[in-house]
């Protein structure tokens, strides 16, 4: 391990995996663990309807206990579907396509800050202003372009598999469901209609593998933290697990990041759960600080103003 007689890991998100996977290798070379919203590419990527539609039931909810947001909305869930329903494909020029649209409203449900900017977007288009809705469109480009090895991460994705011949495209395809699960049924659906050769992870680390580690397990909420724990949960036999109140994926960092730089010292540096400096969490305000189109306009007045190389 590095020369050293054991090390500390911690990772976040994929990286989280990444530690179990070692714990899982080399259990004997680790001395202490922390996973902070530990996901692997398969379960973002296969999140089934009902599992998004779950999540949009919990915005709802906090939704209508926000006196402000609801005289903007009664019911958000409803909007969205609204808007959905009468979605141009263009405005001012601008082309709209509708899954581009599903993609990025789903990449941005699990932080705060990308939810108000998501679900004002969609207020509007329900009013019949469709220009962030057109610019959530254009994201997709730039947010897809951003995976500089979409190979990678889909194979990834795909090793976790352990029934190739499912239907997922049977599976993922609910027209029912609010946006359905668009990011899961892009990658199994290629995955369904293409030939990629699998090496299944499942092979050499069984469900049934335990991680003697000990191991902090860290999530901004409970509804994340329960499914990844309903999961891989009997793979640690010697966890701590904490989880916090509608926190979205990064928020753990970007709310309580002097807090959650302390509890994972005390924890690698004594073994103890300590959130003493996590403090009070902000209720949600579902207020956004601007639109996506009037980041979009400010974006192109900064590309106007930069000097020409001719």
């Amino acid at each position: 391990a590095l020369g050293y007689e054991k090390i500390n890991l911690t990772g976040g998100s994929y990286g989280g995996a990444v530690v179990l996977t070692y714990c899982l290798r080399y259990p004997k070379r680790i001395h202490r663990a922390v996973m902070i919203e530990a996901a692997f590419p398969y379960d973002i990527a296969f999140g089934k309807p009902r599992t998004v539609d779950a999540r949009f039931e919990r915005l709802n909810a906090l939704w209508k206990n926000d006196s402000k947001a609801i005289e903007r909305s009664p019911d958000i869930v409803q909007t969205i579907k609204n808007a959905l329903k009468k979605m141009p494909r263009q405005w001012q020029g601008m082309p709209i396509d509708p899954s581009k649209v599903r993609i990025v409203t789903y990449l941005g449900l699990y932080e705060r800050a990308y939810v108000n900017l998501i679900f004002d977007a969609y207020i509007a288009a329900e009013q019949g202003d469709f220009s962030s809705i057109a610019v959530m469109s254009l994201m997709y480009d730039q947010l897809m372009g951003n995976f500089e090895s979409v190979g990678d991460l889909l194979a990834k994705t795909y090793s976790s598999v352990t029934d190739p011949q499912r239907d997922f495209m049977a599976e993922l395809d609910d027209r029912d469901s609010v946006i359905g699960s668009p990011m899961a049924l892009m990658a199994w659906g290629a995955f369904q209609h293409s030939q990629w050769p699998v090496k299944p992870v499942s092979v050499e680390h069984p469900p049934t593998q335990e991680s003697p580690v000990e191991t902090l397990l860290i999530y901004g909420s409970k509804e994340a933290g329960e499914e990844f724990r309903g999961r891989y949960g009997s793979m640690f036999t010697n966890a701590e697990w904490v989880m916090f109140d509608d926190l979205g994926h990064m928020d753990v960092w970007k709310i309580i990041g002097d807090g959650m730089t302390h509890q994972i010292h005390r924890f690698v540096d004594d073994g103890v759960v300590d959130t003493s400096e996590i403090g009070t969490i902000p209720r949600w305000d579902f207020t956004p600080q601007t639109t996506f189109y009037q980041m979009f306009q400010q974006m192109a007045s900064q590309g106007t103003r930069q000097p020409s190389n001719n």
